[in-house]
């Protein structure tokens, strides 16, 4: 992502696991700023944006972050006020009033896994999700805060876990989507070193949300191979992943992690009607 969108501020220390009480609170106020309400968790500084005016926001906010929202959204986006070794991540919600499709794109991982940061982003401008996020501190970062713990992805109380239960709740029918990005020299069996994307829901079994995904993507898709966990390949299942277990312990069945190899990642961020037949299947089904 450039930094013109997420500045360097913004990519310093570890993240934390924060307390119950936090996390329990942070729940809240995402549940409701999905719902319309303009009241960030502690911590968070929003900005109200509406393409035909110039954004609303506090001083302690990044204009460079927020001004290529205002160019074509409507609705809130969050940022932490002081990140230092929390991470809290960013988040762009749209409004119940914009009539938005109920899934949620995050980027836990933007940065280390380059370009999906840019192909939430334009997904989210492009179609219309309900909400987006991303990690505000590298995945691997270290310094004053120690070595690694960074990663959102595997931090069960944290922020971006609580937003994705707090969608769940606003949305139990809806989709939450993470966009990763794996590299084919990395994987260990032949299906999945010449694959594009891999499709998982986090458990031992297809799950219907990752099955209508995946469907829709060996159509629209069908030079890019598309594999499914467990029944095409058995690697990158997300079966750690704290956000997929926190959703499913709640009841939620929309989680669908989605690994997309650097090549086919580099096409999505150059072509838009590409991005398009992926952002149609990521809503299959709902």
């Amino acid at each position: 992502m450039s930094a013109a969108l997420f500045p360097d501020a913004l990519e310093r220390s570890s993240a934390i696991e924060i307390d119950q009480g936090d996390y329990d609170l942070a729940k809240t106020r995402f549940r409701g700023l999905l719902a319309g309400d303009t009241v960030p968790p502690t911590g968070f500084a929003f900005a109200s944006i509406t393409p035909s005016a110039p954004p609303s926001f506090p001083q302690v906010f990044s204009r460079a972050f927020v001004a290529p929202f205002s160019q074509s959204f409507s609705g809130t986006v969050l940022e932490p006020t002081v990140d230092g070794c929390r991470g809290g991540g960013i988040y762009a919600v749209r409004p119940p009033a914009e009539d938005p499709l109920p899934l949620f794109i995050g980027a836990p991982h933007r940065g280390a896994d380059r370009l999906t940061g840019t192909i939430t982003y334009r997904l989210f401008l492009e179609r219309n999700p309900a909400a987006a996020a991303w990690n505000s501190i590298p995945r691997r970062a270290d310094g004053e805060c120690g070595q690694g713990g960074s990663d959102i992805a595997h931090i069960r109380r944290h922020f971006f876990t609580a937003f994705s239960s707090a969608f769940a709740e606003a949305y139990p029918a809806g989709r939450v989507v993470q966009i990763h990005g794996f590299d084919v020299n990395r994987r260990t069996t032949a299906p999945a070193r010449a694959s594009a994307v891999i499709l998982s829901g986090g458990t031992d079994r297809v799950t219907p949300a990752v099955q209508a995904v995946g469907d829709c993507l060996k159509v629209e898709l069908p030079n890019h191979p598309v594999l499914l966990f467990p029944v095409d390949t058995q690697e990158l299942g997300a079966r750690t992943n704290t956000q997929g277990q926190a959703l499913r312990s709640a009841g939620f069945g929309g989680f669908v992690h989605v690994e997309l190899s650097l090549a086919f990642r580099q096409e999505l961020a150059g072509d838009a009607s590409l991005r398009a037949q992926l952002g149609q299947c990521l809503e299959a089904g709902l």
